[in-house]
């Protein structure tokens, strides 16, 4: 049920901030609103948890690899834009080694899907400078990849789980325009995440609130 609820939910949203961008694009007399497309890459980390994530692990790196991608609609003589982002912060690995001498490890994934508004506000006098504020929300999908020797079998038991969950973010960018067409971007996402399901056995609750912070850079098109 729950699940059906985040994806109509999301759809919704989506739905709204298309139309909301195209209805103030239209109100512009003399030209059309642009297509707005944009990838960033970059690192994060795990900022916080309700839980302890890598409990029983040595964190091998705490530092998440990041990406997305963002596809929206931007009014023709403003740089505010509304669409739909791609997000995925990969991966945050852990490990023991057991009595035999063998690593266990254990590895964290996350996966983001939400609608993005984007306001800028420009900087003077700087010509093409913009600093730009980002609102998301959004579904969240968590995957948890745990492998441990077993020593009876002498084999590997792979263990996995997945957690789907609501998303919240903010952007703080600075944006920089080449011409009408490039710009090039660079900043911090912070991204909260709600799960409904324990992630671990170690949990007192069954609700997971999990924090991220991801520093990116990224360039963009307006087509």
């Amino acid at each position: 049920m729950m699940k059906h609820l985040f994806k109509s939910t999301l759809v919704l949203l989506c739905a709204l901030s298309f139309s909301g961008t195209y209805t103030f694009a239209q109100e512009n007399n003399t030209e059309k609103s642009r297509f707005d497309f944009s990838v960033r890459l970059g690192q994060g980390y795990i900022a916080g948890s309700t839980t302890n994530l890598m409990y029983g692990y040595t964190s091998a790196n705490d530092r998440l690899l990041s990406g997305a991608i963002y596809l929206g609609l931007t009014p023709s003589k403003k740089e505010n834009a509304t669409g739909v982002a791609f997000r995925f912060l990969s991966p945050s690995s852990g490990y023991y080694v057991d009595i035999s001498g063998k690593e266990n490890t254990l590895n964290y994934a996350f996966y983001v899907v939400g609608a993005y508004n984007r306001i800028a506000i420009p900087i003077r006098p700087i010509k093409n400078f913009n600093f730009i504020f980002s609102t998301e929300v959004g579904m969240a999908w968590m995957s948890r990849h745990e492998q441990i020797y077993n020593s009876t079998s002498q084999t590997w038991d792979k263990q996995r789980k997945t957690r789907l969950g609501l998303e919240l973010g903010l952007g703080m960018h600075l944006q920089y325009h080449i011409n009408k067409a490039v710009y090039f971007m660079a900043g911090t996402d912070l991204t909260s995440c709600m799960f409904g399901k324990r992630i671990n056995d170690y949990q007192q609750k069954d609700r997971t609130f999990i924090k991220l912070i991801d520093n990116n850079i990224g360039i963009g098109l307006n087509l």
